[in-house]
């Protein structure tokens, strides 16, 4: 037996079989960030003392480096988690293919170390007693490295440059937001896939080399690659470490 849906489409549905729109599905990282997020929130409002144990707080960052990173999964209200994380959807269905599960998690972590390491170098201008919430860090570093791939492709920046205009603005305007990070944030997301950009051209060779040979580039290798791309990115944080304690 033999069965053939187009030939015997459901009745009032042939005409807009065509037309119907498939939506991308969110890539895996993306969606468990914004997961892992949103159920931070969640338990942040049962459980209000959380936010505080989790936040980054200048004044204890030194003696508890955890919240450079668990401070970026917490936020402070419906309306910030919501922003950051059609941010991040926006973002990462963009970057997280291009880049890789790893690289695109290493770039987001790192580059919210990133804004935290601002946050704390400047602190002698803004407070030692305040602490900061929220994904703002990594979203602005995905900006950063989003900046560099456009512009490596010769895409029109005119879009992202507004974007991130209105965003600073807003930054300055607001006495909550913390532009420290936003800009610590994005200036770590730009290094870090500059860094990415120079190593891609320089296995270009190899893999121009392979097709030429007809042959495809081993998996060994491109699990090599990656690997190396992680070590750079946390080479970053670790450089950024020593800034902040340095300090």
């Amino acid at each position: 037996m033999t069965s053939n849906n187009d030939a015997d489409p459901p009745v009032g549905g042939g005409a807009n079989r065509g037309k119907r729109r498939r939506f991308a599905p969110i890539p895996r990282v993306t969606g468990t960030i914004i997961v892992i997020s949103v159920l931070a929130a969640i338990v942040q409002q049962v459980v209000p003392q959380v936010g505080w144990e989790l936040a980054f707080a200048p004044v204890v960052a030194l003696v508890e480096p955890y919240r450079f990173i668990t401070s970026a999964f917490l936020h402070a209200g419906f309306y910030h988690i919501a922003f950051n994380m059609y941010a991040l959807l926006i973002l990462g269905m963009q970057l997280e293919p291009l880049l890789g599960r790893v690289r695109f998690l290493t770039l987001y972590l790192v580059s919210a170390i990133g804004g935290n390491a601002a946050v704390m170098v400047l602190a002698s201008l803004t407070g030692w007693n305040g602490v900061a919430v929220g994904a703002s860090g990594a979203i602005f570093g995905l900006f950063g490295a989003l900046m560099v791939v456009l512009k490596a492709f010769n895409r029109d920046l005119t879009g992202l440059l507004v974007v991130l205009g209105i965003n600073v603005v807003i930054g300055f305007i607001d006495p909550r937001i913390s532009w420290e990070s936003h800009l610590g944030g994005f200036l770590t997301g730009i290094v870090i896939m500059l860094l990415w950009n120079s190593l891609l051209r320089a296995r270009s060779t190899a893999v121009q080399k392979a097709v030429v040979a007809g042959r495809e580039v081993p998996g060994s290798l491109r699990t090599r690659w990656m690997v190396v791309d992680v070590l750079l990115g946390l080479a970053v944080a670790i450089v950024l470490g020593i800034i902040v304690f340095a300090l």
